[in-house]
């Protein structure tokens, strides 16, 4: 199964997004793959230039930093996956408006 098939069975098909440089190289990021993302502002990004294109992906989460630290003392994944839906506002009408 190739990636656009995976990514159409879950729903996620590729599309490309146009954004704008400004003067500062300053990059502003469609409000639809901001959405998609569950970006959140302050939130990093990782920069890979490879082939003559530009990658932008979310960097390391919050989530595992928070996992690890749930884990190290004793809790669990699910424990951290909820605090970070929380520190976010993420409510479950978010994952029915996402999967619509």
């Amino acid at each position: 199964m190739t990636t656009k098939q995976q990514l159409a069975k879950k729903g996620e098909l590729e599309k490309t997004f146009q954004g704008t440089i400004s003067s500062k190289r300053q990059i502003t990021i469609p409000a639809e793959a901001f959405r998609q993302l569950r970006l959140q502002p302050g939130d990093k990004v990782a920069i890979q230039v490879r082939d003559g294109q530009l990658h932008l992906t979310p960097a390391a989460s919050d989530f595992e930093a928070i996992t690890r630290q749930h884990i190290s003392s004793g809790g669990s994944a699910r424990d951290a996956y909820q605090e970070v839906r929380e520190m976010r506002g993420w409510t479950e009408y978010d994952d029915e408006a996402q999967q619509e």
